[in-house]
């Protein structure tokens, strides 16, 4: 039987491959740089945005994050919105896989913004399945381009390249974490695949976890009503690390070992320097079948990958030919077909409720959305600090327009500084925007 067909690429996604293929000398996709002339904005509610975004390569030669900020508006309901997304490319042609994402969204929400006010939950789900589709098409464009026969494996959608009929045909690793933060009326959605994190900041201790609304696809969590305490800070998006039991259990579902149905196919592995496939397991797998992460015993090896000492995991196949560090993305094609998904996990926070907790000239929250390579140089509360220090909301008092684009800055440059500390010519691409939220 045959299991590929030869693939062609609709025109709709070349302007996309063009533009992202600016990225291959080095060069980041045009979202990322450019600033709108307004950073600030205020909706009909009367609620205000000040905004900044900002990204550097690290010690990367290629960029492979993007990134966007906009304002849209429904004229049928005679509403505005306002949507940020960061995207963290990965693997062969990564910054084409998140430029695409991010084209990609820009344009469904310009040409549906009615049904993102209306179904917002079911929107943002829908759109992400088919960016999922939209990097496919873009990736196979790119690759014909550069004279690659390509084809797509039928049973699995994997995209395989070869340069000659001799070479034979390899698999193309290539995806990016997504994750969408949309402003509606008074309410935050959140959707994210991938461990491009975003947190909700306030001054005072006034978030709880209670806030967050649960949608969609969500990991389920232990009952937090005991611990629903105030902080300065809640984490916004979800959590697809391969230390995450029940993302472990959701790949089981899709997808579960032919030895034993007990076990995952793709395994949860912790990173030591040996191919990924021989790596120490992350999960001790009960009788019953349920996995519990392994203790810290002395019986297998390990490094942290943050200042937060946060283990470095990945998610591979058996054979260790290809591997992942997070649970879910888009693109990464071999390994959607055993478990990683491109599915979103949706959460919503209704700022109402947490402004009427504060005192009307200090209903501010800020809203923190970065790739890896900023999260992995902070503690999470010290962004917080970073971001209501009293020369940063000073910045915001006086200067209107453009106090959070100078915030923004002022961060991204001290994480650069903390990069360069923490993993020298190895930093990360970074990427971060600073969405201030204030009702007035």
């Amino acid at each position: 039987m045959n299991t590929t067909t030869t693939a062609t690429a609709s025109a709709t996604a070349t302007a996309t491959a063009n533009n992202a293929a600016s990225n291959a000398s080095g060069g980041a996709p045009e979202t990322v740089f450019q600033l709108p002339e307004k950073t600030s904005f205020t909706l009909e509610n009367g609620i205000k945005i000040k905004f900044g975004k900002d990204t550097d390569i690290g010690g990367s030669s290629i960029n492979q994050d993007a990134c966007c900020a906009f304002k849209f508006k429904s004229e049928t309901l005679n509403k505005s919105g306002f949507a940020i997304c960061v995207a963290d490319g990965h693997g062969d042609k990564g910054e084409i896989s998140s430029s695409i994402g991010i084209t990609s969204l820009q344009k469904l929400i310009r040409d549906n913004v009615d049904e993102l006010f209306t179904e917002p939950i079911q929107f943002l789900n829908r759109a992400f399945i088919h960016i999922h589709d939209q990097i496919k098409i873009g990736l196979i464009e790119q690759l014909t381009k550069e004279k690659f026969e390509v084809e797509v494996k039928i049973e699995t959608g994997e995209i395989l390249k070869r340069r000659m009929p001799s070479h034979a045909f390899t698999s193309l690793k290539s995806g990016t974490t997504f994750s969408v933060i949309v402003l509606l009326d008074n309410k935050l959605y959140i959707a994210n695949v991938g461990d491009s994190t975003g947190i909700l900041y306030s001054e005072k201790p006034v978030l709880k976890p209670s806030h967050l609304k649960h949608e969609l696809n969500a990991s389920v969590l232990p009952n937090t009503d005991s611990l629903d305490e105030p902080s300065t800070y809640i984490e916004l998006t979800g959590d697809h690390s391969p230390e995450n039991p029940q993302e472990y259990i959701r790949m089981r579902k899709v997808k579960c070992s032919e030895e034993n149905p007990l076990f995952a196919e793709l395994m949860c592995v912790y990173n030591e320097e040996k191919p990924k496939h021989m790596c120490p397991h992350v999960f001790d797998i009960s009788a019953e079948g349920v996995p519990t992460v392994r203790p810290e015993d002395g019986s297998f090896g390990f490094h942290y990958k943050t200042v937060r000492k946060e283990k470095a995991t990945y998610v591979t196949d058996k054979y260790g030919n290809d591997a992942l560090s997070v649970t879910r993305a888009l693109g990464d094609y071999a390994l959607s077909y055993r478990g990683v998904s491109c599915e979103p996990e949706i959460r919503s926070v209704d700022l109402e409720t947490i402004f009427s907790q504060m005192n009307p000239e200090e209903a501010t929250v800020a809203v923190v959305l970065c790739s890896d390579g900023v999260w992995d140089n902070w503690i999470y509360d010290h962004v917080g600090k970073f971001m209501f220090d009293k020369s940063c909301l000073n910045a915001l008092a006086t200067d209107t327009e453009r106090g959070a684009e100078r915030i923004t800055k002022s961060f991204m440059l001290r994480n650069q500084a903390f990069a360069k500390k923490n993993f020298g010519w190895n930093s990360d691409n970074a990427t971060g925007i600073v969405m201030y939220i204030e009702k007035r």
